[in-house]
């Protein structure tokens, strides 16, 4: 693989988060670059971007079943003592 100033997993890592006109753009550079090669290289920055937008959704969904794992407990918590809610706790560890 040729030196391309940028890793593959810089490229393709969920913690990467660089202009997605930069991704490769190298390729934009060789001399005579075709269409097939620049094709490829836009299927890649539109993988990466969709890549963000589903992590970008995942984040959101973390964070949603976070606030209802909240709420469940406090709902549990009017019913059952904190004791008991311990023990069942500590039951599943």
């Amino acid at each position: 693989m040729a030196d391309t100033n940028q890793s593959a997993a810089a490229v393709l890592s969920p913690d990467v988060r660089a202009d997605n006109s930069e991704i490769m753009r190298w390729i934009t550079l060789l001399p005579e670059v075709g269409d097939p090669l620049l094709s490829k290289r836009r299927a890649i920055i539109e993988l990466v971007a969709q890549a963000e937008r589903l992590e970008a959704l995942a984040q959101a969904r973390r964070a949603e079943a976070y606030r209802a794992s909240l709420e469940l407990e406090a709902s549990a918590r009017r019913n059952w003592s904190d004791d008991e809610i311990e023990r069942a706790k500590q039951r599943t560890r």
